[in-house]
């Protein structure tokens, strides 16, 4: 199996139609796309989920102190 079936493998590209707008013309064209090492996809779908993971905390400890703070304020100038 060589490294382009491997990378048609990954893209699932049995699913894809293409439709063609224009009329071919003899003119060739090479198209370089980058594309990840499949061998890793499990290495960067636990850093992206450990990163997503810890936005939320952060952004719900920052919701929590700010609310805090927010309620400590209130009942200040309640007290007044």
């Amino acid at each position: 199996m060589s490294k382009a079936d491997d990378i048609a493998k990954f893209l699932h590209t049995e699913h894809v139609t293409l439709r063609v707008f224009q009329k071919p013309t003899d003119c060739t064209m090479s198209l370089l796309l980058p594309v990840g090492d499949p061998s890793v996809m499990n290495d960067v779908q636990l850093g992206t989920a450990v990163v997503l993971l810890s936005a939320a905390v952060y952004c719900l400890s920052a919701f929590l102190k700010t609310s805090s703070r927010l309620r400590a304020q209130r009942m200040v100038y309640k007290g007044d």
